[in-house]
């Protein structure tokens, strides 16, 4: 008894991306923004890409490619400030508990 299976091979996937150029395009210039990203935090960041597959019309000898490409860059985390709370609710740099001195100049000025 012979063995009849179908032995094609699938295309490789980078026939996908050729097959559609603006996928290509974005995964490109996705990839180089979240490198830049990745480098300037020193932080992991992610590329996700979905690939959906469905019959076309109900028919599975057309089908529909559709993407969805999604990335997370890393986050830039502010340094926090030391600020000092005022009577009326709000924020100041200078510590109100602390007394103000007059700080006198000093002369460069050689003699």
């Amino acid at each position: 008894m012979t063995n009849t299976t179908n032995t094609t091979e699938a295309a490789p996937f980078s026939s996908l991306l050729g097959a559609r150029p603006a996928l290509h395009t974005k995964l490109n210039e996705r990839l180089a923004d979240l490198v830049q990203a990745v480098t300037a935090t020193g932080k992991k960041g992610t590329l996700t890409v979905t690939l959906t597959v469905s019959p076309f019309e109900g028919s599975v000898d057309t089908l529909v490619v559709s993407d969805k490409v999604r990335t997370t860059r890393p986050e830039v985390e502010a340094k926090p400030s030391i600020l000092f709370p005022t009577t009326d609710g709000g924020l100041t740099k200078a510590d109100p508990n602390q007394p103000e001195f007059e700080l006198l100049g000093i002369n460069t000025q050689e003699n």
